[in-house]
């Protein structure tokens, strides 16, 4: 069993994300939601790859499936990033 974990902190006027899974991570600007993080789920995946559309992603059968989570694993890819706010 593993779960998902987004953190971000910010330091002065930069901003530090660490991502696994699905938990997403927006940033809301002048009226604006931009979504920071990608979903790390087999839909997703499947998705960027061009192998179903939109549609068939909303209602995909296994759209909770993720493909990378925190304690499943002993080790584990993490997307890191930053930027200046």
């Amino acid at each position: 069993m593993g779960t998902t974990a987004t953190l971000f902190q910010v330091v002065g006027n930069i901003g530090y994300g660490a991502h696994v899974g699905d938990s997403r991570l927006y940033l809301i600007r002048a009226g604006f939601i931009y979504q920071l993080t990608e979903d790390h789920s087999l839909v997703s995946e499947q998705l960027k790859a061009g192998l179903i559309t939109q549609e068939e992603a909303e209602k995909h059968h296994l759209k909770n499936v993720i493909t990378r989570s925190v304690g499943y694993q002993e080790e584990e890819e993490v997307d890191v990033f930053h930027l200046e706010l």
